[in-house]
């Protein structure tokens, strides 16, 4: 069975809640947010504070894709209610958005080494938050 993860990327300093997702494999999109250079708000965001990373905060767990998207949208509202702004492409007025805009970053061996210890300790946090939600 396929679960469906809703989750939020918080600045690690502050809390402060930045993007609203919904993914089938958290770990393998939390890699994809912070691996990924794109001209995208988010994108914008993370590779600059790089190696210190986001936190990736699960919300939940859902059964199906339908169920997790509804509650991505309440969550994202709930969110943007209360003054967040999110970095959502869908909720910034006249954001053009690229499809080919994608480029790989190309790391040294020491921001690897950096960067790839900050995911291990990120990838535990989530576990410890995935068996927490069962």
């Amino acid at each position: 069975m396929t679960l469906y993860y809703v989750y939020v990327l918080r600045v690690r300093e502050t809390g402060e809640a930045k993007y609203v997702g919904c993914t089938k494999d958290p770990l393998a999109r939390f890699s994809r947010h912070i691996h990924t250079v794109t001209y995208l708000p988010v994108s914008k965001w993370i590779q600059p504070l790089l190696p210190t990373i986001p936190v990736m905060q699960l919300i939940n767990v859902y059964p199906d894709k339908i169920t997790a998207m509804q509650r991505e949208e309440f969550v994202t509202q709930g969110l943007r209610a209360a003054g967040a702004v999110l970095l959502n492409t869908k909720y910034l007025p006249d954001q053009q958005v690229y499809e080919d805009s994608i480029v790989f970053k190309d790391l040294s061996v020491a921001d690897t080494a950096t960067l790839d210890a900050a995911v291990r300790v990120e990838r535990e946090s989530i576990r410890r938050q995935m068996f927490s939600l069962r």
